[in-house]
């Protein structure tokens, strides 16, 4: 995918380890280790915003939004566009996610935006937010 790169602040090392976020967060979602996701890729403040769900406000709530979710069958996710100033970084692309429902299979392409802030640790997710193209239920 060809992803469109804004002017920006950033380096290369920056915009490497943003992007680096997308698979780290892919592969430890599939794995169900979302107290090493949350641990390692979310700012103390992270706020998830995730579709027909009310916001998670700080780590605990988001680890517990996700340790609820539906098991994750497979997932896929991709940067479409990106752009930073100064400590603030922009991220937004499209996902393709099969979880169970009640024992069903159920397929969701949609998209997501997160915002990153560098801290002393590297960049970390701020807030995140994602929905599906069409309704799953």
């Amino acid at each position: 995918m060809n992803v469109q790169m804004q002017p920006s602040d950033l380096t290369q090392a920056d915009r490497d380890e943003v992007d680096g976020h997308i698979d780290t967060w892919v592969r430890l979602s599939l794995d169900r280790d979302f107290e090493q996701l949350v641990d390692k890729l979310a700012t103390e403040d992270v706020m998830l915003l995730p579709p027909d769900h009310p916001a998670c406000n700080g780590k605990a709530e988001a680890l517990a939004y996700l340790n609820d979710f539906s098991e994750i069958v497979a997932f896929t996710a991709s940067l479409t566009s990106f752009h930073a100033r100064g400590d603030t970084a922009i991220g937004q692309g499209v996902f393709d996610l099969v979880i169970k429902i009640d024992g069903e299979s159920k397929h969701s392409i949609g998209k997501w935006l997160t915002s990153y802030r560098k801290t002393t640790d590297g960049w970390k997710i701020q807030q995140d937010m994602w929905n599906s193209d069409e309704a799953m239920i």
